[in-house]
């Protein structure tokens, strides 16, 4: 490397040389076209973190769509008074409950389920959250909203 770049430079009559020097070298070559790919990489939107970024948007997308799914199986089953769970709570199993039924059900139907379900079963997700966790917590935050709106309602009521 040149005293250019390493100590700086106080010869500025000369610098043009210097400079013309500086730019044959290899390592500004080399330098200079990672560069420019770097730059054509940005534009094009192929960066290594573009390819990320889009890896999880996507992941996010199909986690919000399982979850919402998910979510509807269990406002639907305690909108119709129905019991959750049966005496098993593993999928495809006899008598395993109205909330593993639908899910199952949904999965035949809709793909964002049945790729789900695929994965769990083949243990590539390490969550599946159709267990009596999630219902429980999904129950749970239902419960606590209707509550919040009812005593929203209650505030702006006149009395």
């Amino acid at each position: 490397m040149l005293s250019l770049v390493c100590e700086g430079y106080n010869n500025w009559k000369h610098l043009s040389e210097m400079l013309k020097i500086h730019e044959n070298t290899t390592s500004h070559k080399k330098f200079y076209l990672s560069w420019i790919d770097a730059e054509l990489r940005l534009k094009t939107g192929k960066t290594i973190d573009c390819q990320e970024q889009h890896l999880i948007r996507k992941e996010n997308t199909r986690w919000n769509n399982v979850l919402s799914r998910l979510l509807h199986i269990t406002l639907y089953v305690a909108e119709n008074n129905m019991a959750f769970r049966g005496t098993s709570d593993k999928l495809y199993t006899p008598n395993n409950g109205k909330f593993l039924g639908l899910v199952q059900l949904l999965a035949k139907f809709h793909p964002v389920m049945q790729e789900h379900l695929r994965l769990a079963m083949k243990g590539d997700v390490s969550d599946h959250y159709w267990g009596k966790d999630i219902e429980n917590k999904l129950i749970e935050l239902m419960g606590e909203k209707v509550k919040s709106e009812i005593i929203s309602q209650v505030k702006k009521s006149k009395y």
